[in-house]
């Protein structure tokens, strides 16, 4: 996008959010709430197509690892996101004026916003880098002798395939569920395993890891089922997690490491890693951009945001804040799913007739709006 381009579409945006903000300071001089104006300011003016924070980031070296990339750019997008909406709810000390950002020009405030904290995020960012190779070193390094200690589920994980793969190019940048994450994903690639069908419930999911963390024993179990010639008729509870195992994948599983079928079925069950705001803000985007039906752009929005609380994590990996997550009731989104599939309007297109079709294209369209590449 030339110079010009950026201008008109930054130009644009401006009377938007202005407008926006204008509307906010009348809800708040009337007392109601102006969270939903606060978030679809935020939302707009982290656009990804006016490169505000793109444009920030360009003042870090071309050789800066990915880990303070990603830890500054989560930064820079909360120092916009955080006094627009602040800790969820619309009357917290400390929020941006939205009647003095009514009169001026908003896109600029966000740009100047940003020079301080790109200084103060990047000096953390190489503080994380230091805390993380610490990290890497503690979980890497023999534990000390006469102490008993059971290696941790990434020690275990990182001596399973070290041999195998690139284990450093697969955890790169990544913390906690996320490095699991990534390891398993490298573990379904370097032994072929099929994916694992984990339910769509949250609900449902969190009980098998329950059971899991229990005994691990009946994760066996149903994996010895599945691979056996003339099945015994026993039913497992978590005998639908081997949905697309055949009896092959089954058996060579099973011959792999204890660990391994820890691993794969764990990651399969837990939260995923959670998107950055601004893979958030593009998948948004690409969602509402599937109709034109009047109304669409909103409930996208909220299918979203049901779909990311049913499957990810609260937080992102690098969210160090106090702030509450938004929440749904149980299994709001595949009610929000089922609505959306039973529109006559069809705004997802006539291909996709459940609820986990639905989770399928919007993981597959959050990988593509991110990366610009078809998922698997």
């Amino acid at each position: 996008m030339d110079q010009e381009s950026l201008r008109a579409r930054r130009d644009s945006a401006d009377i938007d959010a202005r407008e926006l903000a204008a509307l906010g300071a009348v809800l708040e001089q009337q007392g109601e709430s102006s969270l939903k104006v606060r978030q679809d300011l935020a939302f707009l003016l982290l656009d990804p197509n006016l490169k505000i924070i793109e444009q920030t980031m360009r003042g870090l070296s071309p050789l800066t690892p990915s880990l303070i990339r990603d830890s500054v750019e989560y930064r820079l997008i909360n120092a916009i996101e955080r006094p627009l909406v602040g800790p969820l709810t619309s009357r917290s000390a400390g929020l941006m004026d939205l009647q003095r950002l009514s009169t001026s020009s908003p896109v600029s405030w966000a740009i100047g916003s940003l020079a301080q904290p790109f200084r103060w995020a990047l000096s953390n960012a190489n503080r994380d880098m230091e805390r993380f190779m610490e990290f890497d070193d503690e979980i890497l390094s023999p534990h000390s002798p006469g102490i008993d200690i059971a290696p941790s589920p990434e020690c275990e994980l990182e001596v399973l395939i070290e041999e195998d793969g690139n284990l450093e190019d697969a955890i790169q940048g990544r913390r906690g569920s996320g490095r699991v994450a990534a390891g398993a994903r490298l573990l379904h690639k370097l032994f072929t395993i099929p994916p694992v069908s984990a339910p769509l419930s949250r609900a449902d999911r969190e009980a098998l890891l329950a059971l899991i963390e229990h005994d691990s024993q009946p994760l066996r179990d149903s994996l010895i089922e599945a691979s056996e010639t003339e099945p015994s008729g026993r039913h497992h509870v978590m005998s639908g997690l081997w949905a697309q195992f055949d009896r092959d994948d089954a058996s060579a599983l099973l011959e792999r490491a204890p660990r391994v079928v820890d691993v794969v079925a764990l990651s399969a069950l837990a939260q995923r890693p959670r998107p950055s705001i601004s893979e958030i803000q593009s998948l948004k985007i690409a969602v509402a951009s599937t109709s034109s039906h009047e109304g669409w752009p909103a409930v996208a929005k909220t299918l979203v945001d049901a779909w990311l609380f049913e499957f990810y994590a609260d937080r992102h990996e690098y969210d160090t804040t106090d702030s509450a997550p938004i929440s749904y009731t149980a299994d709001c989104w595949q009610v929000l799913a089922n609505h959306v599939l039973n529109h006559p309007k069809k705004p997802l297109g006539l291909e996709h007739r459940t609820p986990a079709d639905v989770d399928q294209l919007l993981r597959s369209t959050l990988h593509w709006s991110t990366s610009g590449e078809l998922s698997d």
